[in-house]
């Protein structure tokens, strides 16, 4: 690598928990992901105040806890605070992601917003809650939120972005990850030397996900090919995984033998993130009750405070999901995911209006906050319940404990396989629980007395932005105020005012002295712009679109505002005053336990072909146990073609030097030599062979370089015995592109091929394929075809 390059993981090493690292690339520092679990403790909200100073650049890749859970801090801390800062030397630090991950995001951290109030409200009976928790000082409230997210630059796939500032010279690129809607592998471009970052992705094509980029039809993208750094996670590498349609029938049967028990029907909890695999497990399940009627009986209910404002979001993007999500929606007109068998709510509470067998899919997956773990409590304790685990869970969370006995009285050989199944697990949980309970007495007036003065509040505020922007839009300029020209017009009509008149006696110089003050009337001056009248669009707004905009002048946030009722929405009930308590409660877990791995990710008999077929130079393993980062790089370090790549395996806080600074010196060429060189074009470069004497100029005292390096143009080089040295042989640069080959042969009239391992067959006579050694092997019978292969091959590469 021509650039000094080091890495520095702050957390997500050896370790399956939340990820961020820094990269630094000549001097530039990038943040690569800024994760932090949804039960986040105050040590672990310190280890992102570290280093972090110094950051350039953030790019995202997934919206999910594990990626993005620090952000919204982050960007209060560092962001927010630099761009309010009036001194020279602030920056604001730009931030990249998807489209979809700036939206999926922003859901995801306001739902974890609403359960970290509700388990604040819980720990002070004196704090009461109604349907919207006023925001507090702190780290994690609606504005923060909204503030971080708008200033996030968003961008799509393949559209390479030119940075600017301290980062000239560096471009970034995203690519298709798969795994989540929107999820990103960033490619990370200077000069000669290429970056690719890939924490997590999935090869296999899911039912509303496309699979990554990276691999497709069996071939490796030609832009991710070769990296200089591969920096990839390991999470996966020890698990084996079924087929995806028979893991969807475990699922189908597990669920239909708790619905369908013939001692009574139980409910089966599904533990699921809000905003980014739940999109998956909820489309699955929608789909699963189509196909089979007599499901129909049974309602899926998915509770997120979000919940229906991230399906909305879902819904406008499926040009980011499955082309075959567009292609149904180009049919039939009706949107894949208009999930009609799926029923929303808020609350863990609303459960209620389910009674009887039901499936629920709720929020947190990690079971440690959010309504998964209030129906977790409620379900635990009853036989014929049943509890299925779709991932993992964060380390130290109760999911991860479930998971954990239940890999222990599994089969070992079944340890890492994403499908484990045990009827009844002797256990008992000590849990926080927190409940809502409607207010009663003295709570209630007091409740009442507050609410009225807060709505007082926001009435007077409001009348105050009315009259500010009355004022705006009609006053043309400070000369022509008048003295009740800024009050509003409902105000002024229900006082009562005296009618002055003109005096018709002249004053001195025959002119009046004032003009008296008549009944109050403002004129709404019309205004124009380059395009003619301005439109105030509040005149054609829907209901809910005012709504929302009312809501958002007052300070709330716009997302909360009334939904348009929609067939599968549950229509929102008056807000009842309640309060939250919380008790610690002894649960014996008597409900069934599973877990189906749907966490979409590629296992780990497809990271080692990937890796294999990526050939990187250099290789950084993170975010994986240290059992599976260690047989990870073990299998490299073994593998014929990547035991030639340097395999590292950094700690936690550790400073990994990955590229020194190699020392390379500017050189002048002179012009008579310049002349006669011959350029050959290979990619984006264009190379030449020199042949010349090397001498060193000595430093002037006006010039910035310590050493400068000139080549003199000669006839020829002549050896001490006056012989002259033969010519050297050519030299071959540049790498040659399977499936760039390919379309080269197709185009040139060839049939060309895919056969066996990476073995390109032409006219079923010649055939070009990679050794171990990484050399190019042409084989085939000496005919026509053979040397316009052999021709069409040379054309890859640049010959010197």
């Amino acid at each position: 690598m021509s650039s000094v390059v080091t890495f520095t993981p702050i957390t997500g090493c050896h370790s399956e928990g939340p990820i961020c690292y820094l990269l630094e690339l000549d001097g530039v520092t990038i943040m690569l992901d800024c994760g932090l679990p949804d039960t986040a403790a105050p040590e672990e909200l310190a280890k992102i105040d570290r280093l972090l100073q110094k950051v350039d650049v953030i790019l995202l890749t997934h919206p999910t806890l594990t990626h993005i859970g620090g952000y919204v801090r982050f960007h209060n801390r560092y962001i927010q605070t630099a761009t309010a800062a009036a001194t020279s030397t602030a920056h604001s630090i730009p931030v990249y992601a998807t489209i979809p991950l700036q939206n999926m995001g922003r859901m995801l951290m306001l739902d974890l917003y609403h359960a970290q109030q509700a388990a604040t409200t819980a720990t002070n009976e004196q704090k009461l809650s109604t349907t919207e928790a006023e925001a507090e000082e702190g780290d994690l409230t609606q504005a923060t939120i909204r503030a971080a997210f708008d200033h996030i630059t968003p961008l799509r796939y393949s559209q390479p972005i030119n940075l600017s500032g301290n980062c000239q010279g560096i471009s970034v690129t995203a690519y298709g990850a798969g795994h989540t809607v929107g999820g990103t592998i960033w490619k990370i471009r200077k000069a000669t030397d290429d970056i690719v970052y890939a924490p997590d992705f999935n090869h296999r094509k899911e039912r509303h996900l496309n699979g990554t980029v990276l691999l497709s039809g069996g071939v490796i993208l030609e832009a991710l090919y070769r990296p200089s750094l591969l920096i990839m996670g390991a999470y996966s590498a020890l698990s084996v995984q079924q087929p995806r349609k028979a893991v969807e029938q475990i699922l189908l049967e597990s669920i239909t033998a708790t619905l369908e028990n013939e001692a009574g029907g139980g409910t089966v909890l599904l533990p699921v993130d809000s905003s980014a695999r739940v999109l998956e497990i909820a489309f699955l399940l929608d789909q699963l009750w189509q196909e089979h009627g007599h499901l129909m009986n049974f309602p899926v209910v998915l509770i997120s405070a979000c919940a229906p404002t991230t399906l909305k979001y879902a819904k406008s993007m499926l040009e980011w999901m499955g082309g075959h999500l567009a292609e149904q929606f180009g049919n039939t007109r009706e949107n894949p995911l208009d999930l009609k068998n799926i029923k929303l709510c808020r609350r863990a509470e609303d459960l209620v209006r389910f009674p009887g067998p039901k499936v629920v899919l709720a929020s947190f997956d990690s079971l440690e906050i959010g309504s998964a773990r209030q129906v977790f409590s409620q379900i635990a304790t009853d036989p014929k319940n049943k509890v299925i685990l779709t991932s993992r869970g964060a380390p130290g969370s109760l999911a991860r404990l479930l998971f954990d006995n239940l890999a222990s009285a599994s089969d070992p050989q079944l340890e890492h396989h994403d499908v484990l199944t045990k009827a009844r697990i002797k256990l008992e949980l000590d849990l926080n629980i927190i409940t809502k309970v409607p207010l009663e007495g003295a709570e209630l007036i007091e409740f009442r007395a507050l609410e009225q003065q807060r709505l007082e509040r926001e009435a007077e505020q409001a009348a105050a932005l009315a009259r500010s922007k009355h004022i705006m839009e009609n006053e043309s300029s400070d000369s022509e105020s008048d003295d009740g020209g800024g009050a509003d017009m409902a105000e002024l009509l229900s006082r009562q005012y005296d009618v002055y008149v003109r005096e018709t006696a002249a004053k001195k110089g025959g002119f009046l002295r004032a003009s008296f003050r008549m009944f109050p009337y403002l004129e709404r001056k019309r205004k124009f712009d380059d395009y003619g009248e301005t439109i105030n669009h509040s005149n054609y707004a829907t209901e809910s679109e005012s709504i929302a905009v009312k809501r958002e002048r007052l300070g709330g946030d716009p997302e909360d505002a009334p939904d348009i009722e929609e067939p599968e929405q549950i229509a929102e009930p008056d807000p009842v005053p309640m309060k939250s308590i919380q008790e610690q409660v002894n649960l014996k877990l008597l409900c069934g336990l599973q877990f189906i791995g749907l966490e979409g990710r590629s296992d780990g008999r497809s990271l080692k072909t990937i890796l294999a077929q990526l050939s990187p130079r250099k290789l950084i393993l993170v975010h994986g146990t240290t059992q599976s980062t260690l047989h990870l790089a073990e299998y490299c370090r073994g593998h014929p073609t990547l035991a030639k790549s340097d395999v590292l395996v950094p700690e936690n806080n550790s400073h990994l030097t990955v590229a020194a600074a190699s020392f390379l010196y500017p050189i002048k060429i002179a012009d008579s030599l310049l002349k006669s060189l011959r350029f050959h074009k290979y990619d984006d470069y264009e190379l030449a062979r020199v042949h010349g004497t090397v001498q060193l100029e000595e430093p002037s005292m006006d010039d910035e370089a310590e050493a400068k390096v000139i080549a003199l143009p000669v006839l020829g080089l002549i050896d001490s015995n006056g012989i002259v040295p033969p010519s050297p042989a050519p030299v071959m640069v540049g790498e040659v592109r399977f499936a760039e080959l390919k379309k080269l042969l197709q185009q040139e009239g060839l049939r060309a091929e895919f056969q066996g391992e990476g073995v390109l067959v032409c006219n079923d006579t010649v055939s070009i394929k990679k050794d171990g050694s990484g050399r190019m092997v042409l084989e085939g019978s000496l005919c026509s075809d053979y040397y316009q292969v052999r021709r069409l091959l040379y054309s890859q590469q640049a010959v010197l």
